[in-house]
């Protein structure tokens, strides 16, 4: 009998729940409970600091320094973490691998025996760095993720906005593409008591807190308050933030903030605020309508597609301090709409986004294949 296993691929450990907000562990779970995952691979080398070393040199290289984070998906380290997961498929038995991102290892060398090889993204290079690609490095890395679609049988995209970037940016086949989604997040949805009326808006950003629109909100919140002095923020970010927001009316800082209680902030919330200048996918607010808290965003990225075109959530066109104040205070003005809107996005986040339904959705084509 052919063997149904189905490896699984990640820079880091996929079966560890820290990585890619549980998405790779989440998925392994389903395949594990189907009698389908197989081995794991992945890169052993991740936290050399030889590695990180490598990537700030070569980042001052192309007058770069504070690229960093750009510079570890170059062609250098890639080559080298792509070597080692070659090898670990090539030495396993496995006939199918299922990798996730994969943006800093594939496209992989030549494994020695035929494999079938399938990707799972929520994003791609050109949607983080559509602005850069003039720039030779960009392009490099731009090719490399051109390269590693055309080694993949398939693509697995979470978001309608990815399969667009594939199609578009990469002139990929549409039947080599399927939109699977994603399931929920570690917050647990919730169903008990939920007070509107306290005008709570909830921001969580544990990295990229410019990139996810902490500048931004932090401005708009000011605005807002002078409007409506009842509103209130809750941040959970790092502690460096401390000095900035300490004086300022209405917010609160959350650091270092235990699992449990960042969960009793998701179900306790009026609006969960987050215009991430770009979020491919954004998991969190798919969290947050689980506990049901409506959402605010940039209508941008898969943000219309999350909230049912804006059914579910407040959309903004621009990262504007101003427009984005306007939204809030006309957000919260009105419980009886945020009531309804965080009931029927519970209800559409539950019919719509289970593990469950995306590892079916890609066992239908991997198996079809």
């Amino acid at each position: 009998m052919k063997d149904q296993s189905i490896g699984v691929c990640c820079l880091q450990n996929p079966l560890d729940p820290k990585v890619w907000s549980r998405t790779p562990a989440n998925v392994c779970g389903e395949l594990k409970a189907r009698d389908r995952l197989g081995p794991a691979f992945w890169g052993l080398r991740h936290d050399s600091v030889a590695m990180k070393l490598r990537a700030g040199l070569m980042a001052l290289r192309h007058g770069r320094p504070l690229a960093v984070r750009q510079f570890v998906h170059g062609p250098s380290l890639r080559r080298a973490h792509g070597r080692q997961i070659s090898r670990q498929i090539g030495a396993s038995s496995v006939s199918q691998v299922l990798h996730f991102a994969g943006d800093r290892y594939l496209p992989l060398p030549a494994i020695g025996r035929p494999v079938r090889q399938f990707l799972l993204i929520d994003g791609t290079w050109a949607q983080w760095h559509r602005a850069e690609l003039a720039d030779p490095y960009p392009q490099q890395v731009n090719e490399a993720a051109r390269s590693t679609y055309q080694q993949m049988e398939h693509i697995f995209c979470i978001s309608d906005h990815a399969r667009e970037s594939l199609l578009g940016d990469y002139q990929v086949s549409a039947n080599r593409i399927t939109v699977v989604g994603s399931g929920p997040g570690g917050i647990v949805p919730y169903s008990g008591p939920k007070n509107y009326g306290d005008k709570t808006i909830l921001f969580v950003a544990k990295n990229r807190f410019a990139e996810k629109g902490g500048e931004v909100l932090l401005q708009a919140f000011s605005q807002a308050h002078l409007q409506e002095p009842s509103l209130r923020l809750w941040l959970v970010a790092g502690p460096e933030l401390a000095p900035r927001v300490r004086d300022l009316p209405g917010v609160t800082l959350f650091s270092g903030l235990p699992f449990a209680e960042l969960q009793k902030l998701f179900e306790q919330a009026s609006l969960y605020a987050m215009p991430a200048m770009l979020e491919p996918w954004g998991l969190v607010y798919l969290e947050a309508l689980g506990c049901r808290t409506p959402v605010l965003g940039l209508d941008r990225g898969a943000l219309r597609q999350i909230t049912e075109n804006g059914r579910h959530g407040f959309l903004v066109d621009q990262p504007d301090a101003t427009a984005i104040a306007n939204a809030l205070v006309r957000a919260l003005s009105d419980l009886g709409r945020l009531e309804t809107m965080g009931r029927e996005g519970q209800r559409f986040v539950f019919e719509n986004f289970s593990w469950s339904k995306v590892v079916q959705r890609m066992l239908e084509v991997i198996d079809g294949c």
